[in-house]
C-alpha cells in the first residue's frame, strides 16, 4: 500500500507542507500496523464525512494506493482526525 499526504490551510493559508509519499510496506512492523489500521479508505471515509471544515485549520488531501490497484482519495478537515492519526501523519 502507498499512502499520499498533501497539507493545505492553516492560519491565513501559510501552513502548506510538502507532499508526503510513504511505501507502507518499507515501514518497521509496528508502524506499519498502526499506519495500516489508521488509513483504511473506510475508516478515511467515515472521517471525511464526520465534520465540516473550519476556519485556520489544516487540511488534507490523502490518497490511498492498495497493492491490488484501487485507489481511493480523501480531503479531511484537521478537525475530523483523531490526535492519534495527526501524530502518525506528522511521524510519517
Amino acid at each position: 500500500m502507498m499512502i499520499e499526504i498533501a497539507s493545505s490551510g492553516g492560519f491565513g493559508g501559510l501552513g502548506a507542507g510538502p507532499t508526503k509519499t510513504v511505501e507502507v510496506d518499507a515501514l518497521d512492523a509496528s508502524l506499519r500496523e498502526r499506519v495500516c489500521e489508521a488509513f483504511q479508505p473506510d475508516r478515511l471515509q467515515e472521517l471525511s464525512d464526520a465534520a465540516p471544515e473550519g476556519a485556520d485549520r489544516f487540511q488534507y488531501d490523502i490518497t490511498v494506493r492498495e497493492d491490488d490497484g484501487d485507489t481511493a482519495a480523501f480531503h479531511l478537515d484537521e478537525g475530523a482526525l483523531p490526535p492519534e492519526m495527526l501524530d502518525l501523519i506528522d511521524a510519517l
